[in-house]
Parts: C-alpha cells; sequence; structure tokens
C-alpha cells in the first residue's frame, strides 16, 4: 500500500519541480522527464496493485496451507510473463529515461542545487528496479534517495521563492 503512496507523492513531486523550473533553460529537458516519469509510473501501477492487493490475500492463502499461493505474485510479475515483460520493460525504460533528462535539468538549473538531481535520478532508477532484481530493499534504498533529494530540493525552493518575495 506504501508503493501506492509513494507514486503518488513521486508525480506531485515531480509536477512540482517542473513547475518551478518551467520558463527556465532547463524547461524543455524537465517537461521531457515529466512525461517520462508520468507515462513511466503509470506502466508500473499494475505491478504496485499486484503487490498491495494480492500479496496480503495469497499471504492468508499460505498459511492456511496453500504452498503454491506465494508462486502467484512471482509467475505473474515475472519476466518470462510476456505481459509483465512489456509493462515493466516499458516502465522501467520510461522511469530511467525520465530520471536522467529530469536529473541533468536539476543539475544544470542555476537556481537549484546540483547534488540533488543525480540522487533524484539514481533514486527512481533503483525504485524503478531496472535490473528485475524484486528486492524490497532495492526499493526502500530507491525511495530513501527520492525523498532525500525531495527534501533537499523543497528546502532550496522554499528558500527561493521566499527570498524573492
Amino acid at each position: 500500500m506504501l508503493g501506492i503512496a509513494s507514486a503518488a507523492l513521486l508525480l506531485i513531486g515531480i509536477l512540482a519541480l517542473y513547475l518551478f523550473l518551467a520558463g527556465t533553460p532547463v524547461d524543455r529537458p524537465a517537461f521531457s522527464g515529466l512525461l517520462l516519469i508520468l507515462t513511466g509510473t503509470t506502466f508500473f501501477l499494475p505491478f504496485i496493485g499486484i503487490y498491495a492487493f494480492t500479496g496480503p490475500v495469497l499471504g492468508r492463502r499460505y498459511l492456511g496451507g496453500d504452498k503454491t499461493a506465494v508462486t502467484i505474485i512471482s509467475e505473474s510479475t515475472s519476466i518470462t510473463n510476456p505481459t509483465a515483460l512489456v509493462f515493466g520493460g516499458t516502465a522501467v525504460f520510461l522511469l530511467v529515461l525520465g530520471a536522467i533528462l529530469l536529473g541533468a535539468a536539476i543539475w544544470r538549473s542555476r537556481t537549484l542545487p546540483k547534488l540533488p538531481g543525480p540522487l533524484l535520478a539514481f533514486g527512481i532508477t533503483l525504485s524503478a528496479d531496472p535490473l528485475f532484481y524484486y528486492q524490497p530493499i532495492v526499493w526502500v534504498a530507491g525511495g530513501a534517495l527520492v525523498l532525500l533529494s525531495g527534501i533537499w530540493i523543497a528546502s532550496r525552493v522554499s528558500r527561493t521563492t521566499t527570498d524573492s518575495l
């Protein structure tokens, strides 16, 4: 369930970041990054749904004695499943490309510090799990980097907009 909330917050944060960068010299790559991350997240939502909604049900079935219940999630999200491969591969490709574009826009921006750009790009890439490890520790590490860079960017944005008023 946290994956759904974090995806929603990611999209809100990326939109707010783009709105801050709109009209600056990095407007175009920031907008491209926004669109790619938005589309990639949309392709990634079925996987979040599988983990959020079927995980608890299958966990109860496993505890009730159905030992095959554990394999259902891995079979439905595995790269051996053609549908999962298409959706997952597209989601990862779009998320990583969008993260790189947005990270580069932050790096080239004259109003934001440089370091949160690569941190954000790397965090989104880890959260997208481009090597299909399906390890929660990888997702958590990516989420922590996204959170850290988001707080860093938000603090700079709040100081920048407050100073100019």
